[in-house]
This record gives structure tokens, sequence and C-alpha cells, in this order.
């Protein structure tokens, strides 16, 4: 999917991507699993909008050298005047406002789309604290490997000890 403006980003989709699930450690751990496949999406979302702007940036300066030689071939304009008609005469034509209009909004949603870029490795970063939290509320003692003298308790009762020290 490439986004062109804007409108066409699912914003209750975001909304609903960016919610952290901290109801229990295993809704956090699904969301640390997806994190990174829906980190990716909006960096590739991000990529697209980038390489859209760049190719019409490089469209604008193709149209404004193809608009400013047909100016001076028109108007029989001498060598040294090229660069006053590109800046004056060649931004008024109608194919270059279109095109920077069209760049303008491509700029905007490229500069919407590296914002939430920006959100989503907080929101990595937050889920990697929550996660490590609950950790530490499952394992409240010293975890010891080695001659096997210490027993742990099973999966089942490690949860209902955390969830008892997060009320």
């Amino acid at each position: 999917m490439t986004i062109k403006t804007l409108n066409e980003l699912p914003e209750e989709t975001i909304d609903v991507e960016l919610t952290i699930h901290d109801e229990s450690i295993f809704t956090l751990s699904e969301d640390l699993k997806n994190h990174s496949r829906l980190e990716a999406k909006y960096l590739r979302w991000f990529a697209q909008a980038a390489k859209k702007v760049n190719d019409l940036n490089a469209q604008l300066e193709y149209m404004l050298a193809l608009v400013t030689d047909e100016i001076c071939e028109r108007d029989k304009v001498s060598p040294y005047q090229r660069s006053e008609i590109r800046r004056s005469k060649a931004p008024l034509d109608d194919r270059i406002s279109r095109l920077k209009k069209e760049l303008n909004k491509a700029i905007e949603v490229k500069d919407y789309l590296e914002g939430l870029t920006k959100i989503w490795f907080g929101r990595g970063f937050r889920l990697s604290e929550l996660t490590g939290l609950a950790d530490r509320f499952m394992f409240p003692e010293p975890k010891v490997y080695g001659d096997g003298s210490k027993k742990f308790e099973s999966a089942e009762d490690r949860m209902d000890n955390a969830f008892e020290k997060l009320e």
C-alpha cells in the first residue's frame, strides 16, 4: 500500500496498533512479538513517501529546465538571461505549479509518517520496559542455575504471584 495523501492513512487502525495492551503479561508478550512487524510496515510507508518526495523533486527540476528552455526559445532570450527566466517566469507555468502542489502534499505525508516511525520507536522502548517490569514481578527471587538445588515454581504459580503483586 502506497500512501498518497493523509486522507488515505487508516487513522483508526493506527490508533489501535499504537495501543499497548498491558492487561496481562500475555498481551504484553503478544504486543512485543507483533511490534517489529508493525514497525516495519510504518517504516516501509515512510520509505515509500520519502522516495516519492525525491522523485517529485527530480521531476520538478526536469520540468523547470524544460519550461526554461521553451521560454528561452520562444522569446529568443540570450544565454545570460536563462537563470533569471528560471527564477521569474518558469515557476509561473501551470505544469510547475501542479508539480509543486503534488510535491507539497507528498512532503506532508512523508513528515507525518516520519513522526509515526518515531512514535513506533518509542512504543518499542516502552514495551521493552513494561515486559522487563513484568518479568521482575514474575521472578522476584534470584534465579539460580547450576546444580539444580533450587526448585522453580510452575508457570501458573508465577503468573498468580505476579498479578497479586501488581494489585
